[in-house]
């Protein structure tokens, strides 16, 4: 509560600040912060929410726009600390392989598996949960020109994954008004090295690279901090070598006349905890090679139609050292994901006022298999996944239209047909004696999901926009998912049928006004209804693993969010941020959900001290994020003294919550830029995150189990960084 009100007292000042503020303004076009005008900022475009160029006031989405500017003014180390300042937006990191989880609106997900994170417009999704992993996907800050944020549901046009948005990630566009090319060095809190090179040109044959390598040193964390009962290891740590990371980035975008093409190639060593205690010596890591292509061909047919072909392949292998019981218990395991895509997209403009977009849509991943030598928890030489040979097919078609029937009315309305084809999964492996154990189940074909959406977008005038949005969206479960099924029918002997796709549909009212020349004002109510949500629960019992998988959720989230945006005079800025929301589990009314805040907030504050130059020369600004107390995980697996193993049995019992509910915590971040430092084009940046060290927990889940007290975020750190652009 001391977080909450600490919070409450900051943003009300901020509040009042910018009533006087807008009451007092006068009604007249100022630049912006970051270089747009706050009257601009409906007619402002962005190309994710449909594919094309699209005006912010006539999208059918809730919409944040992150760009080079606003990254450089708050000096954000990385991107999981960009997403953590977009509003509705927070962050949980379980030190897992998993990585970290990007959660929506109050819904969270063990991966980052239902917003969809595309960079350059090229689909991020690994195979193996279809998920979009930060870890896999690695853009350092300095790379980025932009991100576009749009939330709600866009599977008409992105399909499965796509459940509560998506998230892009440009970094092949230059802003006009700065250089291209840059040099970059930076350090920090735990060791951290990192050096980065940009460039940027051509004419006709246009090109954008960016490469990067950094490493860090992994937090020193207490073991008494995360754990009720550390035994012998009271007042010991963990060291700064079990959360060590290294990676080296490489992305190479261009373009030749109706051409296109981009290459991204992460790799990664990132150290984590696996179920058991990240205890001295037990250190436990994956070594990430992701590798993305993409090639595509846009032109205009005619003066109403224009076309879009495009081809991506997807390859990505990670091999996991693992320690489950014991430094003496050595186990590894593999994973290796490929797949490509093919998408064909139509953009028809007949008549002023009518436009209409319709795709055909493949997806074939061809491989996906985790092998394994797991002694320690009784999978010795082990292949699960996809059977050898098998592939995964995805088949869409989509097509949306706007229509304009009098100046102040937009509707919108879209639908997709999407269908996965059946493939076989596999297990295979020893279970504690040399007789080899073998099970190959057909997952058969999936309906045809039909998703559609509404929306209505009613302008007052040119300052002030409602929006009133529905739609669904699904994510199939993947391979991974209808894996854990077939071993928990060979643990338990069991008959359990293959899982169905998630659902979610959402109803959002949106006012969008800008209000002055000086404030902004984004207010959203919405309702969102999710159902045949993926449950994973799982445990090591009598050194035997054991995982439980099922449609089990189904969740109603209400909340209401509000955005300001202040210019108090031309060179001080202020946003502020606050998302209510409450998520009820309608299964167990009586259980608090996990993972769940009731309440975000973020405000962001920016003084750019006046310069006669091109660009202020000092610039200090001020973050901060809010996140409301959450509970630990659920875990419906049948307890130790659970006398059945059938959860609908009247004498189940489960093992339960298995982790304490975590505090709130504010987070204030600072930072200081000064630019053209000596010659023109050199800058200097010190981000301080976590300004004032507060604690943060994040909520126990089944993989960090043995953190019952909640796994600690990171505490104060910074970065220095030297820039050069040329």
């Amino acid at each position: 509560m001391k977080a909450l009100k600490q919070a409450i007292v900051f943003l009300t000042i901020i509040l009042i600040t910018m009533s006087i503020s807008a009451v007092s303004s006068a009604r007249e076009d100022v630049e912006g912060m970051e270089g747009i005008s706050l009257g601009d900022l409906l007619n402002l475009e962005i190309t994710t929410a449909g594919k094309k160029a699209e005006k912010v006031g006539e999208i059918p989405a809730s919409v944040v726009i992150v760009t080079r500017e606003n990254i450089e003014t708050y000096g954000y180390k990385d991107l999981q600390e960009i997403l953590e300042n977009v509003p509705g937006i927070y962050v949980t990191d379980q030190r897992a392989p998993d990585d970290v989880s990007v959660n929506v609106r109050g819904f969270w997900s063990k991966q980052t598996s239902h917003v969809m994170i595309l960079v350059n417009g090229v689909n991020q999704m690994n195979e193996k949960y279809k998920h979009f992993s930060l870890n896999m996907i690695d853009v350092p800050v300095e790379a980025i020109q932009r991100i576009e944020v749009v939330r709600g549901p866009m599977s008409v046009i992105y399909g499965s994954g796509a459940f509560y948005g998506v998230i892009n990630i440009i970094t092949n566009s230059a802003s006009e008004e700065k250089s291209a090319s840059m040099i970059s060095a930076s350090y920090g809190t735990d060791n951290t090295k990192k050096i980065l090179a940009r460039a940027h040109g051509g004419d006709e044959v246009k090109f954008s690279l960016n490469a990067c390598i950094r490493d860090k040193d992994g937090e020193d964390l207490a073991y008494k901090d995360m754990m009720t009962d550390p035994g012998a290891h009271e007042n010991k740590s963990v060291g700064e070598d079990i959360f060590s990371r290294d990676s080296k980035y490489f992305n190479l975008s261009g373009s030749y006349k109706n051409f296109y093409a981009d290459l991204t190639h992460v790799e990664a060593d990132v150290g984590f905890a696996y179920v058991v205690p990240p205890f001295p010596g037990n250190k436990q890591s994956q070594k990430i090679n992701n590798t993305n292509v993409l090639i595509g061909y846009r032109k205009e047919v005619t003066d109403w139609l224009d076309v879009d072909a495009r081809f991506a392949f997807f390859n990505s292998i990670t091999d996991h050292d693992f320690t489950f019981l014991s430094a003496d218990e050595y186990a590894v395991s593999t994973d290796r994901m490929k797949s490509y895509e093919a998408e064909i997209d139509f953009f028809i403009n007949p008549a002023e006022g009518f436009d209409m977009t319709a795709g055909l849509y493949y997806r074939s991943n061809y491989e996906n298999n985790q092998q394994n030598d797991l002694p320690a928890v009784g999978f010795d030489n082990s292949y699960h996944l996809l059977k050898d040979g098998d592939e995964v097919d995805t088949y869409a078609f989509f097509t949306q239209a706007n229509y304009q029937p009098f100046e102040k009315l937009r509707l919108t309305a879209g639908i997709r047909f999407e269908q996965e084809k059946g493939y076989e999964c596999a297990q295979i492996f020893h279970q504690g004696s040399p007789e080899m154990v073998e099970r190959i189940e057909k997952v058969e074909d999936g309906d045809t999901n039909i998703i559609p959406r509404f929306a209505a977008l009613y302008s007052l005038d040119d300052r002030n926009i409602f929006k009133f949005m529905y739609g669904k969206a699904i994510k199939t479960p993947s391979v991974f998912d209808n894996g854990d099924i077939i071993l928990s029918n060979i643990a338990n002997d069991s008959n359990l049928s293959f899982l169905d796709a998630e659902e979610i549909q959402t109803y959002e009212l949106n006012y969008f006004s800008v209000w002055s020349s000086k404030l902004t004002i984004n207010f959203s109510l919405f309702r969102n209804t999710l159902d045949n949500l993926i449950t994973r629960d799982f445990k090591i019992e009598d050194e035997v693993a054991t995982a439980y998988s099922s449609n089990g959720g189904e969740l109603v989230t209400n909340g209401a969010e509000l955005t300001m945006r202040s210019e108090l005079s031309e060179n001080f800025h202020i946003d502020l941020a606050v998302t209510y929301q409450e998520t009820e589990d309608q299964n167990f009314k009586d259980r608090d959900v996990a993972f769940s805040p009731n309440l975000l907030g973020y405000f962001k504050a920016a003084y750019h001290l006046p310069s006669d130059r091109d660009r202020n020369n000092l610039v200090v600004s001020v973050t901060g994020t809010y996140v409301d107390s959450m509970y630990a995980h659920w875990n419906n697996s049948p307890a130790a003294d659970s006398s059945t193993q059938d959860p609908s049995h009247p004498d189940y019992v489960a093992v339960g919550r298995i982790g304490e509910k975590t505090d709130d915590y504010f987070l204030v971040g600072a930072n200081l830029r000064v630019n053209d430092l000596f010659i023109k084009g050199l800058d200097a940046n010190l981000r301080i995150s976590n300004l004032f060290d507060e604690e943060i927990h994040y909520p126990t889940y089944d993989t960090s189990g043995w953190a019952d007290k909640g796994v600690i975020g990171p505490g104060r750190e910074f970065l220095l960084t030297l820039a050069y652009e040329f």
